[in-house]
């Protein structure tokens, strides 16, 4: 994993001493974000994402990158766009991020 984009206002990676890079700016609008891949960077790996509010996968995917999706399919709210981002090409896993680490990250 080379880098986190995260929209949590939470303030957890600072916690956790993670590296990061927050997507929100000031405010709760959803302004796009800009992103630039490096070269070497595969894989963009989305965890509980509903929509792609800040444009991130969407860059992603331009860019070449592969788009992994972890998220359970629970419905956020009843006019939310809900995975609305994601492909049939898309490599998704239909469960929480913890499973998901649990059982393929932590046991690789």
């Amino acid at each position: 994993m080379s880098r986190i984009l995260t929209d949590n206002v939470d303030n957890l990676f600072c916690k956790l001493d993670v590296p990061f890079t927050r997507t929100r700016g000031i405010g709760i609008f959803n302004d796009p974000f800009p992103v630039t891949f490096d070269r070497n960077e595969k894989t963009l790996l989305v965890i509980g994402v509903a929509a792609d509010r800040r444009s991130i996968i969407h860059q992603a995917r331009k860019q070449g990158l592969r788009i992994l999706v972890v998220n359970p399919q629970e419905v956020v709210s009843p006019m939310s766009q809900n995975l609305s981002y994601t492909r049939p090409y898309d490599l998704w896993y239909r469960m929480t991020a913890q499973q998901f680490f649990s059982s393929y990250v932590l046991n690789a």
